[in-house]
Order: structure tokens, then C-alpha cells, then sequence
């Protein structure tokens, strides 16, 4: 990968993987999906509700294709998230074990929460505009 400084981009939207070294990353179904990363810096969907997520796939592509994707914290307007489970609008969201999100379980539970919905809300398997933010650790 390229050291320029044209690689840091003020709105938090890279194209994953940078270069043509990760052919086997297929994100074609993972539109709207939460990522996580591994200890090597590679991109999967997240399967944990318990450790923040690193980016959400904004537009997957196929293995050998780059797909867009988004850096939970920096994204400076709405993106498009999908739902695991029925979600209210303007309601706090938190991470599902399976990529998606899902209505935020309150205190006592153990979550990480990535942002509030806006104005439409959904039921699973709906893509649906979020603000997302770092995720948060609450218990």
C-alpha cells in the first residue's frame, strides 16, 4: 500500500482491500453488514456483540473487487445499516452476532452500542439510514 497522503480521507470511506493482495474477500451479500477486524488488519463480518466493530461495508463487492467501507467513528453523515431485528425509529442500536444491528437491550446487558436510527425504522433484514459512532462498551 502506498504511503501518500492521499490514502487519509476526511470522510472515512476506503476502499477495502487497498490493494490487489486480499483476492479471496467476497462482500458482495454484505451490504449495510458491520466489519470486524482481525489482528493482521483483515476485514470479516462481525460475529460479536461484545467487541467493537471496526468499519460497516457500504457497497460489497465480489473476491478479486475492491468494496467500499466506512470507519465506525469518522463517518461524517447517515450510512445504511441492516437490521437484525425490529428497530424503532430514533432508537439507540447496538451489534448483532450476526453483521447486522439490532435495538439497543438497555442497561445490564452487555453491548456495543454504534449509533441511533433516524427516522424510518424496520424490521429485520431491512437496510435502513444510521448514525453511526465508535462502539461504545456498556454493561
Amino acid at each position: 500500500m502506498s504511503d501518500s497522503s492521499l490514502q487519509a480521507r476526511g470522510n472515512a470511506v476506503y476502499q477495502y482491500p487497498p490493494d490487489a493482495t486480499f483476492t479471496a474477500m467476497d462482500f458482495s451479500a454484505s451490504r449495510g453488514l458491520l466489519l470486524a477486524a482481525d489482528a493482521n488488519g483483515n476485514l470479516s463480518v462481525n460475529t460479536s456483540t461484545t467487541v467493537p466493530a471496526a468499519a460497516v461495508c457500504l457497497d460489497g463487492n465480489v473476491a478479486g473487487k475492491p468494496s467500499a467501507v466506512g470507519i465506525l467513528g469518522g463517518l461524517p453523515g447517515p450510512v445504511w445499516v441492516k437490521l437484525s431485528g425490529p428497530v424503532k425509529p430514533f432508537n439507540r442500536i447496538q451489534q448483532a452476532n450476526d453483521g447486522g444491528v439490532a435495538a439497543d437491550a438497555g442497561p445490564g446487558n452487555a453491548r456495543v452500542v454504534v449509533g441511533a436510527l433516524g427516522s424510518l425504522g424496520g424490521n429485520a433484514g431491512d437496510i435502513v439510514p444510521a448514525i453511526l459512532t465508535e462502539g461504545n462498551i456498556l454493561s
